[in-house]
């Protein structure tokens, strides 16, 4: 499993680097006053060298560690959420972060992980009862709401819906009656609606997503740049490192908007090319998780899995 795993890991890292250097060094330049071309490449090597070695160690504890630790985890991640509303660092009107070491993270990325542990815990622990609605919707229900309560109250709407679409994925393999699982659809659905009607920036976020040109020199500015770069690059792309947009006409270019600036640069063909190898990481690691040799494994594997793949 770790062999066929690691040559995915490995390529999509590397592309992944040498992307953000490009997209990142003009940014980099105007930040340092014209000092250094390599600031945000320096810091995402250190998060990728964190990742190796967390990797690494992870894959050598027993599954069994992970189900002990399942509840602990779970709380660590609810206290952290709530350390966000109180001390978290506020960036373009939504507090999610907290920064350690001058390093910064979201909380919400940990509490995606222990949700999947604790998914898979208690779909070992409910076994069949998780076709009742009391196990298999109220059960996996509460574990949930105690991560989206905090995510709704740091108006995170991406990690709402990208936590609530794997939660769905990993009922529906746990064995809960998809009659409720439609009807919990239907519940997201207008939990949603009503969410981005009362929540000023949620709903700034989905009207500039949808008609960007209605405001193109503040919300929709973002957006319509990032279509430029995306069509300037056509089919073959602009070359690697011959992006015009990342010239500071697009922001965040080097984070959230680092695909418009691979499409500029490699092309449709090169767009499509880091999406295959995405879609060999997934399907490799479901193929892992069907062949995982207890059913608490197999949840966590494809739990986990259904992140990289709803994210992607």
């Amino acid at each position: 499993s770790k062999r066929m795993l690691r040559p995915s890991v490995s390529r999509i890292m590397a592309v992944g680097l040498g992307m953000l250097y490009s997209a990142s060094y003009a940014q980099s330049r105007y930040d340092t006053g014209y000092t250094d071309s390599t600031r945000y490449l320096q810091k995402q090597a250190v998060c990728a060298v964190i990742g190796l070695v967390a990797m690494f160690v992870m894959s050598r504890l027993p599954a069994s560690f992970w189900y002990r630790m399942a509840w602990p985890l779970y709380g660590v991640s609810i206290v952290l959420l709530l350390l966000v509303l109180l001390f978290g660092q506020s960036v373009n009107g939504a507090r999610r972060w907290i920064s350690i070491g001058g390093i910064q993270f979201q909380p919400s990325e940990i509490a995606k992980f222990t949700l999947i542990v604790l998914f898979a815990k208690l779909t070992r622990d409910f076994g069949n009862k998780t076709r009742k609605f009391s196990y298999g919707v109220l059960g996996f229900g509460a574990a949930l709401l105690g991560i989206l309560i905090p995510l709704a109250l740091e108006k995170h709407l991406s990690a709402i819906m990208l936590m609530g679409m794997v939660a769905v994925v990993m009922m529906f393999v746990a064995g809960t009656h998809p009659k409720w699982l439609l009807a919990g659809f239907a519940v997201a659905v207008a939990f949603v609606l009503v969410y981005i009607s009362f929540m000023g920036y949620a709903g700034d976020r989905v009207t500039a997503w949808l008609h960007p040109e209605l405001d193109p020199g503040d919300t929709g500015y973002q957006i319509l740049q990032s279509l430029y770069a995306i069509g300037s690059g056509g089919l073959f792309g602009l070359g690697f490192g011959k992006s015009r947009q990342k010239y500071l006409y697009l922001p965040f270019q080097y984070n959230d908007y680092i695909f418009a600036l691979i499409c500029e640069e490699l092309g449709l063909l090169g767009a499509v090319l880091i999406i295959v190898l995405f879609a060999a990481l997934i399907l490799r690691g479901y193929w892992i998780a069907l062949r995982a040799p207890d059913k608490f494994s197999t949840i966590l594997s494809a739990g986990l899995v259904s992140l990289i793949a709803v994210q992607t």
